[in-house]
């Protein structure tokens, strides 16, 4: 296991410490699971179907390969997006506005808007703030889980043992 993994280990397990420590994290990374799963869930379906529908030109070997692949960068994605709602919650939500209900407030794929607010039940903006900027926030915040994600999925394939599990199996012709 390299180095640059290990850190990114020992990440995980502070973010589980600090939401093991803050009770109202530990609401939120639960909605955020819940919301994002159902969000994230038809994602992984359309790419199976999409991967199925270009298996033709591909064979069998690659596209299973690629298909893991592609599955395993968006698990990734979907877990360092707790992380970013976390944060997104602490940072932001409450500050630059309020939000009525208790649903996830930031997912990486989903570009912010007025669903996280829901002025209907009670969410607001904050003096001066508007919706804009909410979104270039989003925009950037994403730029960055994104970056993490590409950077994660990249050292954890460059470590021997997963590395050699995800290469399709050598075929000769």
């Amino acid at each position: 296991m390299t180095k640059k993994l290990k850190v990114i280990i020992v990440i995980f397990v502070l973010y589980i410490v600090v939401i093991g420590l803050l009770p109202v994290q530990i609401g939120e990374a639960f909605f955020y699971f819940l919301f994002s799963g159902i969000v994230f869930s038809p994602l992984w379906v359309i790419i199976i179907i999409l991967m199925l529908a270009f298996k033709v030109n591909t064979g069998y070997y690659k596209h299973f390969f690629l298909l893991k692949r592609i599955l395993f960068f968006t698990i990734l994605l979907y877990l360092w997006g707790a992380v970013g709602d976390t944060l997104w919650f602490t940072l932001i939500t409450d500050k630059l506005y309020i939000r009525a209900d208790p649903t996830t407030n930031y997912i990486p794929i989903v570009p912010f808007g007025w669903w996280a607010i829901d002025e209907m039940c009670g969410g607001r903006l904050v003096d001066g703030i508007s919706i804009w900027h909410l979104r270039g926030l989003w925009l950037i915040w994403s730029i960055v889980i994104w970056f993490i994600a590409i950077i994660t999925y990249r050292l954890i394939l460059m470590s021997k043992p997963l590395y050699l599990k995800m290469m399709p199996p050598y075929k000769q012709e």
